[in-house]
């Protein structure tokens, strides 16, 4: 199969957003939540971006706790239900939501700390990487972190790595079909959803990039530094209790570089966590999974 760069722009809408939504219970939001707040380190009504945001439920837990959030995203159906979210809320200010592409993330030292949850860190080439995280470096404020979630890394992905699986999500199905390009480094699935005998199938591409690539990555100079901006240092992560969803446990799991490991959290996802500080900015990366785009738009 063949499967172009920009398949994430008609990916997201219908049963694939609909199994997302199914997909992760409250309490599991809140535990994501919990860690941000320790993670991020900012002060109450401290600002926020959440990209890319999904349906906005990290936006919408953090805002409840006293942030203000931006959340940006690509998925027009998800950003839509955001707002609509966000609107019912009684916390003030409520969320911002942006209709838009990770690559193009504007403006200069507005934002307190960022995250990018989900597999979608993988979703670009290393070129377009390279554009999001001069996007989200400029819009910083100089010490603020940012947390990426990467369970699609290579140490996570490959060792579970299946040419064919199914998940039973409620009333939908999910099927699976991969396929690991090792020369261009990368994994192009079908996933197929279905639901009362309606059938629905979307194509996608996921770059595979090793702990060290990602290590590399963030500490580029990006924008007008001089110097790298993102430079790992240690620190670790561990979910309060064990999560209970559909007879499953997500476990507490603790990893910190340099130590690259990975470990099962439930049998859909796996997460491997560090930080990252830096001269200018800190950043936090942080690696778990968030659905097929979990992330991009399956947040």
């Amino acid at each position: 199969m063949t499967i172009p760069s920009n398949w994430y722009e008609n990916f997201f809408h219908g049963l694939a957003l609909d199994l997302w939504r199914k997909a992760l219970p409250p309490e599991h939001t809140k535990a994501e939540a919990d860690f941000l707040v320790q993670a991020l380190q900012c002060d109450a009504a401290s600002h926020l971006l959440d990209v890319p945001c999904g349906n906005g439920r990290l936006s919408l837990e953090l805002a409840r706790r006293g942030y203000r959030v931006t959340g940006m995203d690509i998925a027009e159906e998800f950003i839509e239900e955001a707002r609509a979210l966000a609107t019912k809320m009684d916390e003030t200010p409520a969320p911002q939501f942006i209709l838009g592409d990770m690559r193009s993330i504007e403006g200069s030292s507005i934002y307190d700390g960022a995250y990018c949850f989900g597999n979608s860190f993988g979703f670009l080439a290393y070129a377009d990487m390279e554009k999001f995280l001069n996007g989200v470096a400029q819009a910083l404020k100089p010490g603020a972190r940012f947390i990426v979630e990467t369970g699609m890394a290579a140490e996570s992905a490959i060792p579970k790595f299946k040419e064919l699986e199914s998940h039973q999500i409620e009333d939908i199905l999910l099927t699976i079909k991969e396929q690991y390009l090792a020369p261009e480094g990368c994994i192009d699935t079908e996933y197929v959803f279905e639901r009362n005998g309606v059938s629905e199938s979307r194509l996608a591409k996921h770059w595979i990039y090793t702990a060290a690539e990602i290590r590399r990555m963030l500490a580029l100079p990006y924008g007008r530094a001089t110097a790298p901006l993102l430079t790992p240092s240690p620190a670790a992560r561990c979910l309060p209790r064990p999560i209970q969803r559909n007879a499953t446990t997500v476990r507490p799991l603790a990893v910190e570089f340099p130590k690259t490991r990975s470990s099962r959290t439930d049998k859909n996802r796996e997460s491997l966590f560090s930080t990252a500080t830096a001269g200018e900015r800190c950043v936090s990366d942080r690696v778990g999974g968030d659905g097929m785009n979990t992330g991009n738009s399956v947040q």
